[in-house]
């Protein structure tokens, strides 16, 4: 089965308002009021350069998300937010509300 369109339109779990990023340790200059931390409701994309520790082996472009081509359509922009976000925040209370587990499983030591 083919799907061309996402669900139809609906609200999103998420706020307009809230931080992408809840789970992480934000840097400094970030935790400032009027720093530029990505949000849920920002639709054309989020910078993480600056608000979050980069990995060394990663540039800058590389710590950039941009929602371009078919994501710039509605409805594929929410769905791609809200999993992006849920993938950022697996213990988002607003995951456990909806019964959603995005946790790691616990590994078994072989005998």
């Amino acid at each position: 089965m083919k799907l061309d369109q996402p669900a139809s339109e609906r609200r999103s779990l998420f706020g307009e308002k809230d931080a992408v990023l809840q789970s992480h340790p934000l840097l400094e200059s970030a935790r400032h009021p009027d720093a530029a931390v990505p949000r849920f409701g920002d639709t054309v994309g989020w910078d993480f350069n600056g608000i979050v520790r980069r990995p060394a082996n990663l540039s800058p472009a590389e710590w950039r998300i941009q929602f371009s081509s078919g994501l710039e359509e509605p409805r594929w922009n929410l769905l791609a937010r809200e999993l992006l976000t849920a993938m950022a925040n697996p213990h988002h209370e607003v995951l456990q509300e909806a019964g959603v587990y995005l946790g790691t499983a616990q590994r078994k030591s072989l005998p």
